[in-house]
């Protein structure tokens, strides 16, 4: 039974995850206005999470090993969520890049703690369903953001599409 309450809370984080990488997508039209950000502006932004990101997939997993899921996926999850949180703080094209840079350190680290997490805790007869379930958070957080993200900035600002998000995951 424990094992099941963990990949539901990895699903959680996993939720998380996929809201706060979207913040930035869905308040593109906003945010491009308000820092009067060109396509290139735009492009090197999203260029400054994606490259990183690549790459900090396999040095995810390396922590992972390394540290232990629990210890590795909790440094992971505090890293990012902060990371989201101060790119409410962000002024310029600069500052939203490097915000997406912070963020794309730690995000990555949710896929292969999870992977890990299956393939330790579940028999192989259960790791697929295991898998499938805290996956699925990809999915949950894809179709949570609009709404959420939209509903906050309508009623609160941008700025807090990104604190609240943020705090979640370090709760």
């Amino acid at each position: 039974m424990r094992s099941w309450l963990i990949v539901a809370l990895l699903c959680a984080a996993t939720t998380i995850n996929y809201i706060d990488r979207q913040t930035l997508s869905i308040l593109s039209p906003l945010l491009r206005k308000e820092f009067h950000l060109t396509e290139q502006d735009y492009a090197n932004i999203v260029t400054a999470f994606l490259v990183p990101y690549t790459i900090m997939y396999a040095l995810g997993g390396r922590l992972m090993d390394g540290l232990g899921v629990r210890l590795g996926l909790s440094l992971a999850l505090g890293w990012w969520s902060l990371a989201t949180m101060l790119t409410a703080w962000a002024r310029s094209a600069f500052s939203l890049g490097a915000f997406r840079f912070l963020l794309c350190i730690g995000e990555p680290c949710v896929y292969p703690a999870g992977v890990k997490v299956c393939g330790e805790w579940f028999p192989p007869h259960r790791r697929g369903i295991a898998t499938g379930i805290f996956s699925s958070g990809s999915t949950i957080g894809a179709i949570l953001a609009p709404p959420l993200i939209a509903g906050i900035t309508l009623k609160l600002g941008w700025q807090y599409a990104f604190l609240i998000p943020g705090a979640l995951g370090l709760l």
